[in-house]
């Protein structure tokens, strides 16, 4: 679905350039979910940045469906209809409540109100936070708004889910909870799933593992994780 292909990335920094991707190749087929893992610096999160179409490559190509996406126009097409994003700080707005952040991009995209009822109410049925509807986001606890962050992520219905350290934030219980929420929502929307992380623990909840180390992806492997 996406293939990311000799991918080069480097910034000026005064006098000095400073490589952060290397000679980058990834494919993500339709409900794939991977795992990038590294050290901080290691250049994991320019690696989604471009992948997402927030960093333009000084060298190589992204492809989406076999179209290369090359324009402004053409990713921000692909941010609103196939992409949903997920945050380690949520990124949830402070003053509207759980049903309103996740009815936002509907909102944005136009649809009718009576559309968007029937689709948040069951995505807060399906996620367990009916009860938190109306609770602004200083109410909630980090992994309630993190259920709020993912409901809002997918409630376009992406074909790829791109998370950010989505459990940085979270107790060690609380992050296996939301783990394996992915994992469900993944297998039930035939989502591909994109994440970054540091924690080796957090990655084995993908089904493939790449290890990002100085700008080069150096190695992969398959997970056998099962989320409790």
């Amino acid at each position: 679905m996406i293939d990311i292909s000799k991918v080069y990335v480097a910034f000026t920094l005064g006098k000095q350039e400073e490589v952060v991707l290397k000679n980058v190749h990834l494919h993500i087929g339709q409900g794939d979910s991977v795992a990038v893992v590294g050290r901080s610096g290691s250049g994991k999160s320019t690696l989604l940045n471009v992948m997402a179409g927030f960093i333009e490559p000084c060298k190589g190509s992204v492809h989406f469906l076999g179209n290369e996406l090359k324009k402004e126009k053409q990713w921000t097409a692909f941010r609103q209809e196939n992409a949903g994003f997920i945050f380690q700080h949520y990124e949830l707005i402070s003053s509207l409540t759980a049903y309103e952040n996740i009815e936002l991009p509907l909102k944005i995209r136009g649809m009718d109100r009576k559309e968007r009822h029937e689709k948040v109410e069951r995505l807060l049925n399906e996620l367990d936070i009916a009860h938190i509807q109306t609770h602004k986001p200083t109410e909630m606890s980090g992994g309630q708004k993190q259920r709020v962050s993912i409901a809002r992520a997918i409630i376009h219905e992406p074909d790829i889910l791109f998370a950010d350290e989505p459990t940085g934030s979270l107790d060690s219980e609380t992050e296996q909870q939301i783990l394996a929420l992915l994992k469900e929502l993944r297998h039930a929307k035939n989502m591909a799933l994109v994440m970054i992380t540091h924690s080796d623990r957090v990655a084995s909840a993908c089904d493939r593992i790449v290890r990002m180390n100085d700008g080069v992806l150096t190695q992969e492997r398959r997970s056998h994780y099962e989320a409790t």
